[in-house]
């Protein structure tokens, strides 16, 4: 049955693509060392751009942890990491949908496959927002980043 909510909640957010808040990184400002907020959409519920901005600021100092780990092996780690989140209404992440994300070299990808082990491991979340969201988001990754 929960499942069943969460593949609910998808179908309803990629039918409402149109109806959410979008900008780029500059709209809502996210950065952390080496991770930099590109794009992001609200695809469905409600949240306070304060809100929003906490989340994806959590999101992103996850992000550069792992990020600079994985670079301990691939100095020269670059790229974007985009997908889907399902926020739920307490904030905690229930899923995260990989969508054409690009790493150079290709043996980075362990970066998003940790990041995602993160993210399900607890290690940051939204704040309570009251309702299903659902963000994409596109994160660049670059050394110099910041």
């Amino acid at each position: 049955m929960r499942m069943l909510r969460y593949l609910l909640a998808l179908a309803i957010g990629f039918g409402l693509t149109s109806c959410g808040e979008s900008g780029t990184g500059s709209s809502v400002s996210v950065t952390a060392p080496g991770v930099r907020l590109t794009s992001f959409k609200v695809e469905a519920g409600k949240i306070s751009k304060a809100q929003l901005k906490q989340g994806l600021q959590a999101a992103a100092d996850t992000l550069s942890a792992v990020y600079a780990q994985v670079r301990k092996a691939h100095p020269q780690l670059k790229g974007h990491l985009r997908g889907m989140f399902h926020i739920e209404p307490d904030g905690k992440p229930r899923i995260f949908a990989e969508q054409n994300s690009e790493f150079t070299p290709a043996e980075g990808k362990s970066v998003s496959q940790d990041f995602i082990g993160a993210t399900f491991g607890g290690k940051w979340q939204f704040p309570r927002v009251g309702n299903d969201l659902m963000v994409t988001v596109d994160f660049e990754l670059t050394p110099d980043a910041r």
